[in-house]
Formats: structure tokens, C-alpha cells, sequence
């Protein structure tokens, strides 16, 4: 699996503002510096793997892995999310997910591997 940015820098299409856009656990985090503040994206209920931003700056697609919890498995998905207003436009889950690509715009996104259980970034896909 190939790395890629840790974080997304991304304007506001509303103010011009300048935010940085990344995840940590299962909560992706859209960071203000000028204002000084922070918002969460909290659509994931197992740790986000993945995480790609289009490059208008307006969505955002987060991915957590397929796992089992207490012998009840969890599928992979994937949240397509708008990051002023952190509501989810799009979710894809279970097996329907694999080896099919979420694009936003032309060069990010998340691609999900060969099994439920791998997702990597994306930052050249073909259009």
C-alpha cells in the first residue's frame, strides 16, 4: 500500500478560507487556522484508512476497513461526505465495494483492492 499526504489543503468554497482536511481513528478532522477552529466528521464507526478530498474542495470520501467485532463482522465502506456541512452524499458497504473506485474529480480517490479487507489512496486515477 502506497502513502500518500497526511493531510488535504483545501479553500472554502463559501469564505476562500484556507482549511486542512485529515483523519485520525474513525473521525476525519476539517481544521480552520484562521478562525481557530475544528469541525469532525464522525460517519465511521471503525478507523478510517483512507481518505481523499476532490479538488474543488467541497467532498470528501472516507474509508474504514471490513473487520469483526465481538463475532459480528462489520463490511468495509465508504462515506462521501461534504465538508462544510459534513453530511454524507453517498455511502457504499459490504462486497458491493470491491474493486470499485469512488472518484472525485479527475485525479483523487479511493480505490478499493482486491479483497474487502484493503483500501489504498489514489491520487492519479484515470479520468
Amino acid at each position: 500500500m502506497r502513502t500518500v499526504a497526511t493531510f488535504f489543503e483545501v479553500k472554502d468554497p463559501s469564505s476562500g478560507a484556507l482549511l486542512f482536511v485529515w483523519f485520525v481513528a474513525a473521525i476525519a478532522v476539517i481544521h480552520d487556522p484562521a478562525a481557530k477552529t475544528q469541525r469532525y466528521f464522525m460517519g465511521h464507526s471503525e478507523g478510517i484508512v483512507s481518505l481523499a478530498v476532490d479538488p474543488s474542495g467541497t467532498l470528501a470520501a472516507s474509508a474504514q476497513c471490513a473487520t469483526v467485532i465481538k463475532g459480528h463482522s462489520q463490511p468495509l465502506i465508504i462515506h462521501v461526505w461534504d465538508i462544510e456541512t459534513l453530511e454524507v452524499k453517498e455511502e457504499e458497504g459490504g462486497r458491493r465495494v470491491q474493486k470499485r473506485s469512488i472518484k472525485l474529480g479527475l485525479c483523487s480517490g479511493i480505490i478499493v483492492q482486491s479483497n474487502i479487507h484493503s483500501v489504498s489512496n489514489s491520487d492519479a486515477l484515470p479520468p
